[in-house]
C-alpha cells in the first residue's frame, strides 16, 4: 500500500533512448546532490519532511528539466563521447559533454542555476545550454517523464488527503475520548452550562411565575418541574448525540475516505 515504483526501475522502463539513459545514469550523483538540496530548502521553508510522493516528484522535476535541456540539442542517434558534472565558482552546478553526430563532435554546456527571487522563495533551478548543435525541438524522452510526474503529482494529493483524514480521526477521537471519560454528573453540569441549553434549563418556578407564563402550567410548579427534568433528560441526550455518537460516526466516515483513497492510490503507485 502506498508504494512507489523507484526511480531507477522507472527510468530504465521509460527511457528507450540508449543516449537518454547514458545522459541519466551519468548525472545521477548530480540529480542526488540537486534533490538533497531541494528537500532542505522546502523543509526550511515548510517547516516539515517532505513526503516520499513529493521527494520522487522533485526528482522527476530535475530529471525532466537536465534531460529536456539536452534533448532538445541531440537525436536519438548521437552519440555520448564524454560527459562531466563539476561545481562553479557560483555555487551553481555545470555539465559539460560532448556529443558525436554524422562522424563530428560538438560540445555542449548546461549551466545549473540555483534561482529564487521575488514570490519565489523556495530553491529550484534554471537550466541554460549552449551548444553547436542545431536545435532539434525533441523532448520525446522528456516528456515521458512528465507524464510520470504527473502521475506522481496525483498521489501526492491523494497522500496529502489521507494525511487530512487521519488528523480529522485523531481530532474527533481526541474529543470523543473527553467525552466518555465525563461522569453522568459532569454531563449534566456541562449541559446546565451550555447557552444553548442553559437559557431554559436554569429557569426557576419562580421566573416563571414574574413572568405571567405560569399559566401555561394548569398544573403548577409540580407540572412545570417535571417539564424542567423531561427537558434536561432530551438536552442531555442531545449533548451525547452530538459529542459522542457524531464523533463515532466521524471517525467511522473518514476510515471509510481513506480505504477509498488508498486503493485510489494503489492504482496510481502500481
Amino acid at each position: 500500500m502506498n508504494k512507489i515504483k523507484s526511480y531507477g526501475d522507472w527510468l530504465v522502463e521509460a527511457t528507450n533512448s540508449p543516449l537518454a539513459t547514458e545522459i541519466m545514469d551519468q548525472l545521477e550523483p548530480t540529480i542526488d546532490k540537486m534533490v538533497e538540496q531541494s528537500k532542505e530548502s522546502y523543509e526550511a521553508e515548510d517547516g516539515r519532511v517532505m513526503s516520499k510522493w513529493l521527494e520522487q516528484i522533485t526528482r522527476m522535476q530535475i530529471t525532466y528539466d537536465l534531460l529536456r535541456s539536452i534533448e532538445v540539442y541531440t537525436q536519438p542517434t548521437d552519440k555520448l563521447i564524454s560527459l562531466k558534472a563539476s561545481g562553479s565558482p557560483k555555487g551553481s552546478i555545470v555539465i559539460n559533454a560532448v556529443i558525436q553526430r554524422d562522424g563530428r563532435d560538438y560540445g555542449l554546456s548546461t549551466d545549473v542555476i540555483y534561482a529564487g527571487g521575488y514570490n519565489i522563495q523556495r530553491l529550484h533551478y534554471r537550466y541554460l545550454t549552449k551548444t553547436g548543435l542545431p536545435k532539434t525541438g525533441s523532448s520525446a524522452e522528456a516528456d515521458k517523464i512528465k507524464m510520470e510526474i504527473k502521475r506522481l503529482t496525483k498521489g501526492e494529493k491523494l497522500n496529502a488527503e489521507i494525511d487530512r483524514q487521519r488528523d480529522r480521526i485523531a481530532t474527533s477521537q481526541s474529543k470523543l475520548d473527553q467525552a466518555l471519560a465525563l461522569s453522568h454528573e459532569e454531563i449534566e453540569s456541562a449541559v446546565m452550562n451550555d447557552p444553548n441549553f442553559g437559557q431554559y434549563l436554569n429557569t426557576t418556578w419562580a421566573d416563571i411565575v414574574s413572568r405571567g407564563a405560569d399559566k401555561n402550567y394548569p398544573g403548577g410548579e409540580s407540572e412545570f418541574n417535571q417539564w424542567l427534568q423531561d427537558a434536561k433528560m432530551d438536552a442531555m441526550a442531545r449533548w451525547k448525540k452530538t459529542n459522542i455518537t457524531f464523533r463515532e460516526n466521524d471517525i467511522k466516515a473518514a476510515d471509510r475516505e481513506i480505504t477509498r483513497l488508498e486503493k485510489k492510490l494503489d492504482s496510481i503507485a502500481g
